[in-house]
């Protein structure tokens, strides 16, 4: 059976750097967060000034945070094959098998396991350099991979 590398090397994809992840990584919770701060706008404007407030306001919303992130990558690797940051940073997620997008089910396992791989200290994204393939735990369970885009 042929492995990923062998697969990417036949095809002529190269895999994405660690350097570009980290900056759509970025971009893409600075979207996030401006999109829960216009969503949740009205109850962040009346917590003004007060930082107890504003931090009881922003715990009240913690599952409805990490709903609107989930969503937020699984429809764009799903229907893009790569978030807002990763389209900026030219660098897309495949399915490891196929090479294409990935399906739904593997766009929403791989976005929940990427909220699991950031409360376990960020070690599911350090993990990718350590492997050839650069998967992080994220891309291992869904089996995806992040390439440079063409």
């Amino acid at each position: 059976m042929e492995s990923i590398s062998e697969r990417l090397e036949r095809e002529n994809i190269r895999l994405a750097s660690f350097d570009k992840r980290l900056f759509a990584f970025l971009i893409d919770k600075v979207i996030i967060s401006a999109l829960f701060f216009v969503i949740y706008y009205d109850a962040f404007k009346n917590a003004t000034g007060d930082m107890q407030a504003i931090m009881a306001v922003t715990i009240s919303f913690f599952w409805q945070s990490v709903l609107l992130e989930v969503l937020y990558h699984t429809f764009f690797v799903w229907r893009y094959g790569a978030t807002l940051g990763k389209i900026v940073m030219k660098i897309m997620v495949l399915d490891g098998e196929i090479l294409d997008f990935p399906s739904l089910p593997k766009a929403l396992i791989r976005a929940c396991m990427r909220i699991i791989s950031e409360w376990c200290f960020y070690l599911g994204f350090i993990w990718m350099l350590e492997n050839a393939a650069r998967q992080s735990w994220h891309d291992k369970l869904s089996g995806t991979i992040v390439c440079e885009n063409k």
